[in-house]
This record gives C-alpha cells, sequence and structure tokens, in this order.
C-alpha cells in the first residue's frame, strides 16, 4: 500500500484541507484490519482503499473534536485598548464554542505589549510551549499581526508550531498554515 496518502476534508468555509493527524488516523483505521485484509486478498484496489480509508479518517475526524487555542494581544493598557482584549477573548470564546468541532482549551493573552518582541510577552510563550507539548493542535488568532510584527519571528513560530502538527488560523487576514498556501 502506499505511504503517501492524498486525504482531503472540508473546512467549515468550504476550503479543501489535508489533515495533520492522517497517518495517525490511518493507522486507528487499518488496526480494525478489514480493510487490510480485504486489500491484501486483492479484493479492493488501491484507489478503492483510498475512498474507504477516506470515509473513516473523516468520521473518526468527525467525532474527536480539535483542541483549541486562541490567542489575542494589544500593544498598550490604554482603556479603549483593554475592550479591544476583552472583545478579542470574547469573540474567540464564542467562536471556537459554536463550532462543533472544537473544543477551547485555553484562551492565551498579552495585555500593554509590542508584538515585535518575542521574549517580553508571557502569554505567547506559554501558548507555544504548550502548543509544543500537544496540549492543542490548532490555534486561532485575528490577524498576523497579533501574533508578531516580526516577519522572521511569524515565520519560524508558523513552521515550528507545524512541524509539532500544530496549525494556526489567522481569522481576519484568512490565512490558515494547515492549508498548502497558508504560510
Amino acid at each position: 500500500m502506499n505511504e503517501e496518502h492524498s486525504m482531503k476534508t472540508i473546512d467549515d468555509r468550504g476550503n479543501e484541507r489535508i489533515p495533520f493527524d492522517t497517518k495517525k488516523s490511518f493507522e486507528k483505521v487499518l488496526k480494525r484490519g478489514i480493510y487490510k485484509q480485504l486489500y491484501d486478498k486483492k479484493m479492493i484496489s488501491d484507489s478503492q482503499l483510498n475512498i474507504l480509508l477516506q470515509n473513516e479518517v473523516m468520521w473518526l475526524e468527525y467525532q474527536t473534536p480539535l483542541r483549541v487555542a486562541a490567542y489575542a494581544r494589544v500593544s498598550t493598557e490604554k482603556e479603549d485598548q483593554m475592550h479591544s482584549l476583552e472583545s478579542q477573548r470574547s469573540y474567540f470564546a464564542q467562536y471556537i464554542n459554536a463550532k462543533q468541532n472544537m473544543q477551547l482549551t485555553k484562551i492565551y493573552y498579552d495585555e500593554g505589549i509590542s508584538g515585535t518582541q518575542i521574549r517580553n510577552r508571557i502569554g505567547f510563550q506559554q501558548m507555544i510551549e504548550d502548543a509544543l507539548q500537544g496540549r492543542f493542535n490548532l490555534i486561532l488568532t485575528k490577524e498576523v499581526s497579533r501574533f508578531a510584527r516580526n516577519t522572521v519571528d511569524t515565520l519560524a513560530y508558523t513552521r515550528k508550531l507545524k512541524e509539532a502538527g500544530v496549525g494556526i488560523i489567522f481569522t481576519i487576514d484568512h490565512i490558515d498554515t494547515r492549508e498548502q498556501e497558508g504560510e
């Protein structure tokens, strides 16, 4: 059986995406054995096996909600900015809780801190650490500039998270790093 499978699912915006845990999902399905037995006995073709596995993987993913974190940041401690922080946190809680396939793990935030330097952003650092420890598999943030103002930092952390199986959705920018053109 071919190790590389072209697995695609449709997200809530109608876009195709490749699941993070495709290999793990295939292994779960194959452990059930019936499809592997049919394939090994040449009773089904590669393409039929792929279709059956795709359906099983989509069913597994449907049953298992994404563990989602959110990140919010404001750069000053002025009252209007603090309202913005509360607004961002409320937005993410409502957004995630309204999705059947998402489970809110935590909303991380930094208040009164510029996005240009990561070392001063305790909430951001904790989010990255938790992501790398597998506490969630998706981060939502409103826009790239909320995540990091420094392009080098943005790309470095996006790639590091992607390698760990953690995607980022920038909701306003309509960027999903799980998609091929997401970077």
